[in-house]
């Protein structure tokens, strides 16, 4: 337990792609889409999205995201968890 790290997409963005793919992998949302909203979050400092990612080591072990869309017919809600 001692080598888990939580860590966010903003201060490591060279994980994009394999994040992406990751949570791809897991929800079978295109991996572009997750992309997107990762660079999204890069690019401003409102608090969604955000993404975050837990690591053994080097290797992404779970993640979570700060969303506006869940992929719901409920778009009145926002700020949605997306957490694997």
């Amino acid at each position: 337990m001692d080598n888990y790290k939580i860590i966010t997409i903003t201060n490591k963005p060279e994980l994009i792609e394999n994040a992406a793919v990751w949570f791809h992998d897991k929800w079978r949302v295109p991996a572009e889409e997750y992309r997107k909203s990762m660079e999204e979050s890069l690019e401003s400092a409102a608090p969604v999205p955000q993404w975050y990612l837990v690591m053994e080591d080097n290797r992404i072990i779970g993640g979570a995201g700060v969303i506006q869309n869940d992929f719901h017919k409920r778009k009145d809600m926002d700020g949605n968890t997306c957490v694997w």
